[in-house]
């Protein structure tokens, strides 16, 4: 085990003065030290180079712990009159030259969101199935005749009616009739997602599974995985900071990110033998239930909501062929500083003027360990609000109504 860590000290020098009459009254040292432990650890490997060139896997166990600062700095100067009696009046001018944010709440460890790592195996999984087996010859037999269905017959409804009304394309619409139209028009949107899409993605698939049978085999595969999420930690909110009658305002907010890497291998089937070349076009009896899944109806309706398809596929397919994984996250607290501007206050002639840079901090924490098993847990989830699946669920709700 090798451990390299230091005390980070980072200074963010800032003075406060102030003047009455053009002669300094204060002087006043208001520099903000930023003060964290920061390295990492992990265990040695001095051979990891031939590992890696024997395709096995060289990761261990590491850690770490960085911490990035910049910014906020600038200058607030005020300025106001204050009446004498008998005169002459008198002027005072204070000023804040430096760093104007704060360092409250700065080096704080961000919160891990458990479920990124979840959806990085996810990812990963769908990538080695696809490497393992390229064309999914089983679901595209068993959708083949529903998708010339699908393409068919809502394109020639439509064509059908064009060519009836086609001198008068305002009438179309009126002669056909909201409701129809509305049916067509979700009819022909799933023709194009659930139809000509897929149809055209196995065509592609089909000639990727062709190329690797003729003159493209690799005994194993490196495959990358990965998954990211954001959350507020501290909402938009206006914070103050004063040094006697110099008051300024900045806005300021914190999110945590977590961020899921998963590379690995998996170990591919030799061409130009019966199990080999049926594994490549997606036959075997590893693949019986992946198919029967995808051939449900409205299946897929399910895998929007959760990851039950990845689940079925990737412990059906993966198992024994995983030569090694490994997962590393990145969770990191973000907080910025900026809008700076000042409170003239109620003296007689205030006047403030503030002018400072955006400050932003970053605590950031890597992991890195062996996964186990691949395998992604069952997972629900609600699509976000400007995914395009709620588009295809409201086509599917038009298309059988």
């Amino acid at each position: 085990m090798t451990s390299k860590t230091y005390t980070l000290y980072r200074h963010f020098p800032g003075r406060f003065t102030a003047e009455l009459n053009g002669n300094l009254v204060l002087d006043w040292d208001q520099t903000q030290t930023l003060t964290k432990v920061v390295g990492g650890s992990g265990l040695d490997l001095p051979n990891w180079k031939s590992i890696v060139e024997a395709h096995r896997d060289a990761g261990t166990n590491w850690g770490a712990l960085y911490v990035s600062a910049q910014g906020g700095s600038g200058k607030a100067v005020k300025t106001w009159i204050v009446r004498q009696f008998p005169p002459p009046d008198s002027s005072w001018r204070e000023t804040m030259e430096g760093f104007l944010g704060s360092l409250e709440g700065v080096g704080l460890e961000g919160v891990a969101d458990a479920s990124v790592q979840n959806r990085a195996l996810g990812d990963f999984c769908k990538e080695a199935v696809k490497r393992i087996s390229p064309f999914s010859g089983g679901v595209f037999i068993g959708e083949l005749r529903e998708a010339i269905h699908m393409i068919k017959h809502p394109a020639q409804a439509l064509f059908e009616q064009v060519r009836s009304y086609a001198y008068g394309a305002k009438k179309l619409r009126k002669r056909i009739g909201k409701y129809r139209w509305s049916k067509l028009s979700a009819e022909l949107w799933l023709e194009s997602v659930f139809g000509w899409l897929p149809l055209i993605s196995d065509v592609k698939s089909g000639a990727e599974a062709v190329s690797r049978v003729v003159n493209d085999f690799r005994p194993n595969e490196i495959v990358r995985g990965r998954a990211q999420s954001e959350s507020q930690v501290q909402p938009p909110a206006l914070a103050v900071r004063s040094l006697d009658n110099c008051t300024w305002f900045y806005n300021t907010y914190a999110v945590d990110i977590t961020s899921v890497r998963v590379v690995g291998a998996v170990r591919i089937d030799p061409v130009n033998t019966l199990s080999g070349d049926l594994s490549v076009f997606g036959i075997g009896w590893d693949q019986v239930l992946p198919t029967a899944w995808e051939l449900i109806p409205f299946s897929f309706v399910t895998d929007y909501f959760s990851n039950v398809g990845d689940v079925i596929s990737s412990a059906s397919l993966l198992n024994g062929r995983v030569i090694y994984c490994s997962g590393t996250t990145m969770v990191q607290r973000k907080v910025v500083q900026d809008g700076f501007t000042g409170y003239p206050g109620s003296q007689d002639q205030a006047k403030i003027s503030v002018s400072a840079g955006r400050f932003t901090a970053k605590t950031t924490r890597y992991a890195r360990s062996p996964i186990l098993s691949p395998v992604p847990s069952l997972q629900f989830e609600c699509p976000g609000i400007g995914s395009m699946k709620w588009l295809n669920l409201a086509a599917l709700s038009a298309a059988v109504s």
